[in-house]
């Protein structure tokens, strides 16, 4: 016999997962870019039900209310909603919240442009899942220390 072997039924079960989450945790997360002044933000969502609003709302926090600045269809293939604001003041640090229906919601920070500083440090995280099957169960301890030390 050659190749791989076939996965055991408990690897196989560790694959799938539950993306019927609450509600009011259908967000995911936020990525967001700031260029010639065009904030470009993403919201990456868990597939929504059938029924439920397709529209989501970008709001920043000014002078200590919420002031809504954009919408945006969530396009289903892949689950994201894909804002983009343009002249937007980069002068300064913003508080933001994506909003969907009535329940969810996800806060951040937008930073300023750091065009003070000589020289950024920029630490990328990338495919290091907390699965199991993925690796998850793999010990990240000296990633952990290697950023502190930057």
């Amino acid at each position: 016999m050659t190749g791989a072997p076939a996965q055991s039924d408990e690897r196989k079960n560790q694959l799938d997962y539950d993306l019927d989450v609450p509600r009011d945790e259908v967000i995911c997360f936020a990525l967001y870019t700031v260029n010639d002044n065009i904030l470009k933000l993403t919201a990456q969502l868990y597939p929504l039900k059938e029924g439920e609003d397709r529209t989501l709302r970008l709001e920043i926090k000014e002078g200590g209310e919420w002031t809504e600045i954009a919408r945006t269809e969530v396009i289903e293939v892949g689950w994201t909603a894909p804002f983009r604001v343009e002249n937007w003041d980069d002068t300064r640090a913003w508080k933001y919240r994506v909003l969907h229906g009535t329940e969810a919601s996800y806060e951040g920070t937008i930073r300023k442009n750091p065009v003070d500083k000589d020289e950024i440090i920029v630490a990328g995280f990338t495919g290091n899942s907390i699965q199991p099957a993925h690796g998850g169960d793999i010990s990240r301890q000296d990633i952990i220390d290697n950023i502190k030390r930057v």
